[in-house]
């Protein structure tokens, strides 16, 4: 089964993802909101003031240290930002002979690590699976079952529609969309899909939210590698089912504009403040590895 292969898979990054930008979101401030009294992110001691504090404040072991001032303690408010998977369903990531290709496995191995490193820090973790509506909804929760739970959910699913059901677009508009309107907690949102005939959401005023979006690239190096190098394709739209003859010459130039579409999809992501990664499978672990470090260092 497909799940036990992914679980095997998908204990790799040991250390928890970093958040790098909720707490210096504009929306949300600078994070200079400051909790009076008892908390557990310390931030510092200052002089009591009667006017605003109470008796309950007051640092009583720290009075022979200041002199004869009464000081507080000072926290800073404990924030949850709990990961929320955004993975797409739709047919562009079925491609391949294989019941779960490369793309489809890339999605399932990802989501559960980072699901799983989300669960190590102590981070609720949460679903939402999509093409052209949302498809599968779970909300956040803790706990590394939570994550085992969610990735088999996700194996059904493929399993179920793998030959039965029409071919299913992407509408990437309506998921952000739909977090917006009903995730009112910021979350990190991992967003997982090939983005192909997406890109304009990288200046979606959508992305402007409490939330912090990342987008993981999924790619297959195979997909165009593998074909010969001349003669005719035979073609089917995965997500509409339009067939199409192309040249195997034109096609190696669709390669390379789509090439430089992701490339330019990136840097507008990244004028946007959303950071994203181009994930292969094979060496997408040491890819999540790397971010993830690059992020905790930038945080």
């Amino acid at each position: 089964m497909i799940y036990d292969e992914v679980v095997a898979a998908m204990r790799r990054i040991e250390r928890g993802f970093p958040i790098k930008t909720l707490s210096r979101n504009r929306q949300l401030g600078e994070n200079q909101s400051l909790a009076q009294g008892r908390g557990i992110d310390f931030y510092q001691y200052r002089e009591y003031d009667p006017g605003t504090d109470s008796v309950e404040q007051i640092a009583w072991g720290v009075q022979a240290g200041f002199g004869d001032e009464v000081y507080v303690r000072e926290a800073r408010p404990t924030r949850e930002f709990p990961l929320l998977i955004l993975a797409d369903t739709s047919s562009s990531l079925r491609f391949g002979p294989e019941l779960f290709p490369p793309k489809l496995r890339l999605l399932l191995e990802v989501a559960g690590t980072l699901g799983l490193t989300a669960a190590y820090q102590r981070d609720r973790v949460g679903l939402l699976a999509f093409a052209d509506k949302v498809l599968i909804e779970e909300r956040p929760r803790g706990g590394e079952s939570n994550v085992y739970y969610l990735i088999l959910q996700l194996c059904k699913f493929f399993e179920k529609f793998a030959d039965a059901e029409k071919p299913r677009k992407t509408d990437l508009w309506q998921a952000v969309d739909y977090v917006r309107r009903n995730f009112p907690e910021p979350c990190l949102v991992a967003v997982l899909s090939d983005f192909v005939g997406c890109e304009a959401i990288a200046d979606s005023p959508l992305l402007r939210s409490p939330h912090e979006f990342i987008f993981f690239i999924l790619e297959d190096e195979e997909e165009f590698s593998s074909l010969p190098q001349s003669g005719i394709l035979h073609m089917s739209d995965m997500e509409t089912g339009k067939r199409t003859d192309i040249s195997l010459g034109k096609l190696r130039k669709l390669e390379a504009h789509l090439k430089e579409k992701q490339d330019d999809f990136r840097k507008r992501l990244q004028k946007n403040g959303v950071d994203s990664l181009v994930l292969n499978y094979g060496g997408h672990f040491e890819a999540l590895a790397k971010f993830s470090e690059e992020r905790r260092w930038q945080a």
